[in-house]
C-alpha cells in the first residue's frame, strides 16, 4: 500500500480508469438530467445569462413564475445570508432578506452586488438584480414568502428561539428551511408545531463556488416540501443531495476526519502551508487549513463541537484550534487564521503564511520536522478517514447509496474528481487492504477504531461477503 499512496500523492494527473464516466454516473444520481454540461469544470457559478435564468425558473416552478412570483425569504444577512440571496437573485428570485442588526443590513446590497460581479454578471444585470431584492429589519415582512431559509449564526439556541417565531408568520403551505451546518432537525424542530414543512437546506461555503446543496429530511418532513426544496435548488444550477438527519449531515460528517487528521499533521512537524499543498498536490480544491480559514475557525469549532458531543470515543477537540479561537484569529473574514490576507477579506486575496502562528503552532509540536511523517502519510490518513466516515454514513443511513457519499465528498467538499470519490477510490484499493489499513491506523488513533456495522457495510458495498474473509 505504500506504493498506492505514494503514486496518489504525487500529483492530479494519478487518476483512476473511467473516473470521467463514474462523474457522469454521480451527476445523473444527483439529479442532473444533462451530466455532459459543465462536467469537468470546476464547481461554480454555473447560471444562465438572465434572461434564460429566469425562463429556465419559469419552467422550473410555473406557479410562481414571472411577477406574481411569491417571494424567497432570508433570514440573516451575514456572510451566507448574502451569498445565498444572491445566488437566489442570479437565479431569478425575489428575495426578502431580513436582518436585525442596521449596520449588517445597510451593507447588504454592497456584498450582494460584489458576489454577483465576482460570478461574471455586469453593473447593469446586477443593478436589475436588486430590484428584485426587499430588505427588512421586520420578521414580519416574511410574511408574502412561499420558501424561508434561515441562516443566522450556528447556535442552536438562537436557532430555537428563531424558528418557532418563523413558523408562525408563514402560511401553512410554506416551507421554512434552516441552513444549520450540522445541528440535528430533531433539535431545531422541538417547538415547532408545523415540522413537515421543516427540513435542512445546507448550502455550503462558498456558496458560488460549491455546486453540492444538502437537502436534510427528517422522519417527518412532508414529501412535497422536499420536492419544493429540490426544484429550488435545481433551479440555481446547484445539485441536491437528499440525506438523512443526524449530526453533521453528510458533507459535514466527511469534512470532520479531513480537518482533524489535518490538525494532528500540524503536531507532527507540519505547517499549515506544507499540509495544504500536500493535499492540493493530489488534485483537492482546497487545502484543511485554508479551508477552516475560508468557513472560519470560530464556525468550525462550533460545528466541531456537535460532532465531538455526537461521537466523543473518536476524536477531542485539537488545542490548536481552540488557541486560533482564543486569539480571536478567525480566518479570512477578521483578517488572519493560519494565515494571513494582507488587511483585506476579499475572496480573491490569497493567503499568506504567518510567521506568528508558525511560531505557536512549532510549539505543539510532538517530533521534529526531520523526523516528521511523509506526505503520502498526510494523504493517507486524511483519505482513510473520508472514507471510513463514507462508510458510517452508510451504516447509520443518514446516506442510502455509496454515491451520495462520493458526491457529497466531490461536490461538496473539492475530493480530488479523478479518483471518483471515497467509496470508489476503496473499491480500487479492495476490501482486504482498506480493512488492514484501518487496522493499522485503529491502534494508533481511537477514531479508525472499526465496529461490526460499519465492517459489514464495507464488505458488501465492496463485493466481498462476509463467508468469504479470512
Amino acid at each position: 500500500m505504500t506504493a498506492v499512496w505514494k503514486r496518489l500523492s504525487s500529483g492530479p494527473q494519478a487518476g483512476l480508469p473511467d473516473a470521467a464516466d463514474y462523474l457522469r454516473e454521480l451527476l445523473r444520481y444527483c439529479g442532473r438530467s444533462d451530466p455532459e454540461t459543465g462536467f469537468g469544470e470546476p464547481a461554480g457559478d454555473r447560471l444562465a445569462p438572465p434572461k434564460e435564468a429566469e425562463a429556465s425558473r419559469a419552467t422550473l416552478r410555473p406557479e410562481v413564475a414571472g411577477e406574481t412570483a411569491a417571494r424567497t425569504g432570508i433570514v440573516g444577512a451575514g456572510l451566507m445570508g448574502c451569498t445565498i440571496a444572491a445566488l437566489l437573485l442570479r437565479g431569478g428570485h425575489r428575495v426578502t432578506l431580513q436582518e436585525l442588526h442596521p449596520e449588517v443590513l445597510q451593507t447588504a446590497p454592497r456584498r450582494i452586488a460584489q458576489d454577483c460581479s465576482a460570478a461574471g454578471w455586469s453593473e447593469s444585470d446586477i443593478r436589475a438584480l436588486l430590484d428584485r431584492l426587499r430588505l427588512s429589519a421586520e420578521l414580519a415582512d416574511l410574511r408574502d414568502c412561499d420558501f424561508v431559509v434561515e441562516c443566522v449564526v450556528e447556535d442552536e439556541a438562537v436557532k430555537r428561539d428563531l424558528l418557532p417565531r418563523l413558523e408562525g408568520l408563514l402560511c401553512p403551505a410554506a416551507v421554512l428551511a434552516s441552513n444549520t451546518s450540522g445541528i440535528p432537525l430533531a433539535t431545531l424542530a422541538a417547538g415547532l408545531t408545523r415540522s413537515a414543512r421543516f427540513l435542512g437546506l445546507h448550502f455550503l461555503h462558498p456558496v458560488r463556488e460549491r455546486m453540492l446543496v444538502e437537502v436534510i429530511r427528517a422522519p417527518w418532513t412532508a414529501a412535497d416540501a422536499l420536492d419544493a426544496a429540490r426544484r429550488l435548488v435545481v433551479g440555481l444550477g446547484r445539485l441536491p443531495l437528499e440525506v438523512g438527519d443526524g449530526p453533521g449531515f453528510a458533507v459535514n460528517r466527511l469534512l470532520f476526519p479531513f480537518l482533524s487528521e489535518a490538525l494532528q499533521m500540524l503536531r507532527q512537524g507540519w505547517l499549515p502551508h506544507q499540509v495544504d499543498a500536500a493535499i492540493e498536490r493530489c488534485g483537492w480544491v482546497g487545502g484543511p487549513c485554508k479551508i477552516m480559514d475560508e468557513i472560519g475557525i470560530d464556525t468550525t469549532f462550533r460545528v466541531g463541537r456537535v460532532l465531538w458531543q455526537a461521537f466523543p470515543e473518536r476524536v477531542a477537540p485539537s488545542p490548536i484550534l481552540v488557541t486560533l479561537l482564543k486569539r480571536k484569529r478567525l480566518g479570512r473574514k477578521c483578517g488572519n487564521g493560519f494565515y494571513t490576507y494582507s488587511g483585506t477579506t476579499a475572496w480573491t486575496t490569497p493567503p499568506q503564511r504567518d510567521e506568528a502562528c508558525e511560531d505557536w503552532i512549532r510549539s505543539w509540536w510532538e517530533v521534529e520536522a526531520e523526523t516528521r511523517p511523509p506526505s503520502e502519510e498526510v494523504v493517507r490518513r486524511v483519505t482513510l478517514g473520508m472514507m471510513l466516515e463514507g462508510f458510517r454514513l452508510l451504516a447509520d443511513g443518514v446516506v442510502d447509496d455509496p454515491r451520495g457519499v462520493d458526491a457529497a465528498a466531490v461536490f461538496g467538499l473539492g475530493f480530488p474528481r479523478r479518483w471518483g470519490g471515497p467509496c470508489r477510490l476503496a473499491r480500487v484499493i479492495g476490501v482486504s487492504a482498506l480493512l488492514g489499513e484501518l487496522a493499522e491506523l485503529g491502534r494508533l488513533s481511537p477514531f479508525f477504531a472499526l465496529n461490526d456495522r460499519t465492517e459489514r457495510v464495507i464488505r458488501r458495498v465492496l463485493g466481498r461477503p462476509e463467508s468469504d474473509a479470512g
